[in-house]
């Protein structure tokens, strides 16, 4: 075999394995994204109706989330966020409506604490999508709830509405993101138990405190 088709062939050889890398890197990175936002990845494509604007939107998300200066809550102030989210849950038995207000707050307080720009809830929920798909998900659920307490939610979903507050305040304080969450969560939600997510599709919303 000459040199020349040698060469040709090593050619061929390398503009195929270019194509295929180009026709590729689209679907790695869908993969990727979906692996890192979760459900938020779907929500995302609802919104847009367009995947590729929905992903464009994502990588936004990412390329900003390296951009904070987000830091550890230091330990008084994990205890205090405790002693706080103890009263709230105290509180919903007598005015459950404010009691779920309440926790917005405390959740929007400790997120701010971390070094999340409080810039509303919209872009609250972006940022917490990064690297903690588990806990926007939550959120997003109880701020819906919160968002119809005004046309008159009943006292269960007000309560629903606390326990995936209470999902987003277990995963804030543990302070690891998705994927190196520790095996303290269970102490940190107490009598509330877990509440329902698509991480546990089966589960059935416990009730409060047996109460």
């Amino acid at each position: 075999m000459s040199p020349g088709i040698i060469a040709l062939i090593v050619v061929v050889i390398i503009a195929v394995a270019v194509v295929g890398l180009v026709f590729a890197r689209p679907q790695l990175r869908r993969q990727r994204l979906r692996m890192r936002f979760g459900e938020e990845y779907d929500h995302a494509i609802r919104a847009h109706q367009s995947r590729t604007e929905a992903e464009r939107e994502l990588l936004a998300r990412e390329e900003r989330h390296r951009k904070l200066s987000l830091r550890p809550l230091a330990p008084e102030a994990r205890e205090r966020y405790r002693a706080e989210w103890t009263a709230i849950q105290e509180r919903f038995v007598d005015d459950p409506r404010a009691a779920a207000g309440e926790a917005e707050r405390l959740i929007t307080s400790i997120m701010r604490d971390q070094g999340y720009p409080d810039e509303g809830h919209d872009q609250r929920l972006a940022d917490l999508s990064v690297g903690r798909k588990r806990a926007v998900g939550h959120y997003r659920r109880a701020r819906d709830i919160g968002s119809r307490a005004a046309d008159g939610a009943s006292t269960e979903d007000l309560r629903q509405a606390l326990m995936h507050y209470r999902s987003v305040f277990d995963d804030l304080l543990d302070g690891r993101s998705d994927g190196r969450s520790g095996g303290r969560s269970g102490g940190l939600l107490g009598g509330w138990g877990r509440a329902p997510g698509r991480d546990q599709d089966d589960a059935r919303a416990e009730k409060v405190g047996g109460r």
